[in-house]
């Protein structure tokens, strides 16, 4: 391939490079559908358009045109000029985002946009008055265009403080830009520019086109990268879109899970004890004449059932309420219980809860299963062990919620009581917690339980049952 050797060939040249920057430039429009794009295009356009009327004004001017014909073609040559420089204006301050990140920027951008319709309205003043050769006004021409190339050059130490990845390009693209248009006008002002036709650097146009090859392609590949970005975030959204998904997923299975737990609740317990109320008050309505010491023993276990019933209520209720998930809840409830159920037993309790717990240590649906497992052990206690000292503390180590449990009593052999004395329960309902419950005794020594499960400050990490999470029994 031989490099044009001539004003026209090399004009050619030039013009097909921008046409296929322009048509990349549609191609990302269309892809992204970004208006900064929108604007770029039409900037490519519009100098399409000022380098033919160029080229065309230099004609008419060369062949002695009608100085109306030429005048018009001069106007029109700069009305196009001065939008490329408005247009140019409005890509910079999209693409950078310069009315957030730089309003002196804007300002000085804006300032250009002012001083292209001055411009604008001057030469169309001087076109209907017809005085588009007098030496002010070809003065007031060359001086504009040097205020306009300033002002373009004060933007770039304001935009190169954003470090943004673009930025760098856009500058570069800017300098290109303003240098040749610069060079051409000091061609134009010094008489530089002799305009022969096999000398293509002899006309002031090709140092100003080819700085806007250089910037168009320096801003193409700005552009590339932004619209790798945009592909990178484009993923990482969607990427942050399934985690959601995924997350609305588990909170979905979390709340089937409560309901579950509270199905199981109502059916098992309180369902058993509503049906044993409804068989003992059939069968006292029926001894209610006869066997009247059969009917008050009924009355007394209805009641008792009642009662059992509404415990069981308020323990679901307790274990649901958001209200409840205070530390402070948490500790009142483990001590009312404890007082509530040695109250009528010769047994001496001491409570030793940390302080500053943190708040929401078990999520709701594991609450249930701490308090019921916390009560059995309890039971226990009062069934089996005979004891007359007990020590219950509470406190946060590691990550890990210990509660401990020791007593006085009789003690045991846990490999020969191995299925005794409610343990299993137990075992259950802290396997559900993800937790591990250790029991230590020998005849005589008394015992000591130790439940550890992990803390859980959020609703979300807390484990599911059948999730694969740790569970674990040490006897």
């Amino acid at each position: 391939m031989n490099w044009p050797t001539d004003y026209p060939s090399l004009r050619v040249f030039l013009d097909g490079m921008l046409c296929m920057m322009l048509l990349y430039i549609l191609i990302s429009y269309v892809w992204h559908r970004k208006p900064l794009y929108v604007w770029y295009s039409i900037y490519i356009i519009n100098l399409l358009a000022y380098f033919q009327l160029n080229d065309l004004c230099h004609y008419y001017l060369d062949t002695n045109a009608p100085p109306e014909q030429t005048n018009r073609a001069l106007l029109i040559e700069s009305v196009v000029q001065c939008i490329s420089f408005i247009i140019y204006g409005r890509f910079a301050i999209v693409l950078m985002d310069l009315k957030t990140n730089d309003r002196v920027s804007v300002w000085l951008i804006n300032l250009i946009a002012t001083l292209a319709l001055v411009l604008i309205a001057t030469d169309a003043i001087s076109f209907l008055t017809g005085n588009t050769a007098s030496p002010l006004q070809q003065t007031f021409y060359t001086a504009s265009r040097y205020v306009v190339c300033f002002c373009a050059l004060a933007t770039v130490p304001r935009i190169l403080r954003l470090r943004k990845q673009v930025v760098s390009y856009f500058i570069t693209g800017t300098l290109f830009y303003v240098s040749g248009a610069l060079l051409g006008l000091v061609m134009f002002q010094f008489g530089w520019a002799s305009r022969q036709p096999n000398a293509p650097f002899t006309f002031p146009m090709i140092p100003m086109q080819t700085g806007v090859v250089l910037e168009t392609i320096c801003i193409t590949i700005g552009i590339s990268l932004l619209n790798r970005k945009t592909e990178r975030d484009k993923i990482q959204f969607q990427e942050q879109l399934i985690e959601q998904l995924q997350e609305n997923e588990r909170r979905q299975r979390q709340l089937q899970h409560i309901r579950d737990d509270i199905a199981r609740d109502l059916h098992d317990e309180i369902g058993s004890d509503l049906s044993g109320i409804s068989i003992l008050s059939s069968v006292a309505a029926r001894q209610i004449d006869d066997q009247p010491d059969k009917v008050r023993t009924a009355l007394n276990t209805i009641g008792e059932t009642a009662q059992n019933v509404m415990s069981a209520m308020r323990e679901i209720i307790w274990s649901l309420n958001s209200a409840q998930d205070s530390t402070e809840h948490l500790n009142l409830r483990l001590k009312e219980t404890a007082y509530n159920m040695f109250e009528y037993t010769p047994v001496d309790v001491k409570l030793s809860f940390q302080k500053n717990l943190p708040i929401n240590l078990l999520p709701t649906r594991h609450r249930r299963d701490f308090l019921l497992a916390y009560k059995e052990i309890l039971h226990n206690i009062i069934r089996h062990a005979q004891a007359r000292h007990v020590s219950i503390s509470l406190q946060i180590v590691g990550e890990d919620l210990w509660l401990v449990i020791r007593d006085d009593g009789i003690g045991f052999d846990p490999l020969l009581r191995r299925s005794g004395n409610g343990l299993t329960n137990m075992q259950q309902r802290i396997s559900r917690l993800g937790g591990q419950i250790s029991v230590q005794s020998q005849p005589g020594r008394g015992t000591t339980v130790t439940v550890r499960c992990q803390v859980f400050t959020d609703e979300i990490s807390a484990p599911v049952a059948g999730d694969g999470l740790r569970d674990g029994v040490n006897m």
